[in-house]
């Protein structure tokens, strides 16, 4: 039997007692937070088997992916500004992008330079934003002008972007 109830606690709690009056033999789970579940302890108390999927707890077993580390492996946010050695404000700018993927646990990538007046990205830098399998998942350009070259760049290679 399946069930789904799009996360909503209620809707859980419904599903579950359902699949325990056909007096199923055990579950296979997927619920809103396994941790704080009341329910599970229910299930811990009546001796009910079942085991929990894709939710990434201790305290109960469970299949699963380490979801932290997933998002960390994906995430990689790239710096696109001009000259480092010409602005200030360029400078300034990598330094809390640095700051706030230290804070955030991720190692900030070094800046990727272009020329502050170029009309579009260069062969190199655009195959490098949009290739390969370190292909940056997010960007922060360091002024608009850079931002208006990097997209109109990203369309004219079919990518969709926000």
């Amino acid at each position: 039997m399946l069930t789904t109830t799009q996360y909503d606690a209620d809707r859980e709690r419904h599903a579950i007692e359902t699949l325990r009056e056909h007096r199923v033999e055990g579950l296979i789970l997927t619920v809103a937070d396994a941790d704080t579940h009341p329910l599970l302890d229910e299930l811990d108390r009546a001796g009910l088997l079942y085991v929990l999927m894709h939710n990434d707890t201790v305290r109960r077993l469970s299949v699963s992916v380490d979801n932290r580390l997933a998002a960390y492996d994906g995430v990689r946010i790239l710096t696109l500004a001009g000259s480092l050695a010409a602005s200030d404000r360029a400078r300034q700018r990598y330094l809390g992008y640095a700051q706030a993927m230290q804070q955030a646990g991720l190692q900030p990538a070094p800046a990727l330079e272009v020329d502050f007046n170029a009309k579009e990205l260069p062969p190199a830098v655009l195959a490098h934003l949009t290739s390969g399998p370190n292909r940056p998942t997010a960007l922060f350009c360091s002024n608009d002008l850079l931002a208006m070259v990097v997209m109109c760049g990203l369309r004219r290679a079919r990518l969709q972007i926000p």
